[in-house]
């Protein structure tokens, strides 16, 4: 499932949790960020260790059993690394065996969010076309979402106009105007302050 910032993708990866649970399968959260896993732990675990449990990292499987559970869902899908070794790993797991089939392999119902232009640090190679090689690898079907819009503002596609105008070499035009991608920030600052002094009379005067 794709979706770019504010899509919702968050909001749909936590609400089967509970369901499932209901429903007596076993089900389980995982996500690359430790900053963002412990926030949920703490907002979405309540204080429950059994919650808080459901709640793990993209190399939490680094040794798990085949299909060990029933749904796997991989928020923020876009931080999946080359592997889940570090050098804390113990030799014996130091297989080389790629993230992405560790995540696909632990469930019978493995499901990604991702947002490919939210990749953060290098070395993180979380893509739909990476996803869909691994999980066709195994001879798996892939259904792929695509989220349009903005869930927490009301449907607005505002983040695919940003994305439009900030590949390398294009410009935001704003009024007569520009600011491009590769100006040093003094040019930027420059350019700012002569919008801002061009509008602000203009406020003023409709203000009176």
């Amino acid at each position: 499932m794709t979706g770019g910032p504010g899509s919702g993708k968050s909001v749909i990866a936590l609400s089967p949790l509970g369901e499932l649970s209901r429903q007596g399968r076993t089900a389980l959260h995982a996500m690359g960020s430790r900053a963002f896993t412990e926030t949920v732990k703490i907002h979405a675990g309540k204080g429950s260790s059994r919650l808080k449990a459901l709640f793990k990292y993209f190399n939490s499987f680094i040794a798990a059993e085949p299909n060990s559970i029933d749904v796997l869902i991989c928020d923020e899908a876009h931080r999946i690394r080359h592997t889940s070794a570090n050098r804390f790993t113990p030799a014996t797991n130091r297989t080389g065996r790629l993230q992405v089939d560790e995540l696909i392999s632990v469930a019978p119902v493995p499901v990604f969010l991702l947002d490919e232009h939210q990749v953060v640090r290098s070395g993180e190679i979380g893509t739909a076309e990476a996803i869909e090689a691994a999980a066709s690898a195994r001879g798996l079907r892939v259904h792929t979402i695509s989220l349009e819009g903005q869930f927490r503002c009301g449907g607005s596609s505002h983040p695919a106009a940003v994305r439009r105008g900030r590949d390398v070499g294009r410009c935001a035009s704003v009024r007569d105007d520009a600011t491009c991608r590769q100006d040093p920030p003094s040019r930027v600052r420059r350019r700012l302050s002569r919008l801002r002094l061009e509008v602000v009379p203009d406020v003023r005067s409709a203000r009176s």
